[in-house]
């Protein structure tokens, strides 16, 4: 590669010409970087690469306009003695169960510290979070659930 500075022109050092990308857990995306990076190529991986590129945006709004939903019907995000209604009540739950499904730990123990900001009164939100996060190896995150369960509410 060379650049074009005023009027001289510089070649890089040839050791960035060679980049080996690691293998990541998508080979594919890993594949169409090399491809990239091959001047041969370059055109059919570039298509590729935006191919790639629009799955990932499919999926991200895909997922945003499912969580939007579940948003959308939640309208106590504080805690308050006063009971949720129905509505929120049975949307807690599918929202949760969107979050497993979807596999990502993180994301599900934070929607169930939210869930449980306005559903601290509900026994049944407390032990449905203990049990996911014991199931996937979190036991000081469920213990930590149930001494506030039972200390604090």
């Amino acid at each position: 590669m060379q650049y074009q500075g005023g009027s001289r022109k510089e070649k890089q050092p040839e050791h960035d010409m060679n980049i080996e990308v690691v293998a990541s857990e998508d080979a594919e995306i890993s594949d169409v970087i090399n491809d990239l990076l091959e001047p041969s190529t370059r055109t059919i991986a570039l298509q590729k690469y935006i191919s790639v590129g629009e799955q990932f945006y499919q999926r991200a709004y895909d997922l945003d306009a499912k969580v939007h939903k579940f948003e959308q019907n939640i309208h106590r995000p504080y805690f308050h003695v006063k009971s949720l209604d129905d509505n929120q009540l049975h949307n807690w739950p599918q929202y949760l169960d969107l979050v497993e499904v979807e596999g990502d730990f993180d994301w599900a123990v934070k929607l169930y510290e939210k869930c449980l900001i306005s559903c601290a009164h509900y026994p049944e939100f407390w032990m449905h979070y203990v049990n996911y996060a014991e199931s996937k190896g979190g036991r000081e995150i469920a213990t930590d659930a149930l001494e506030r369960a039972t200390h604090i509410f």
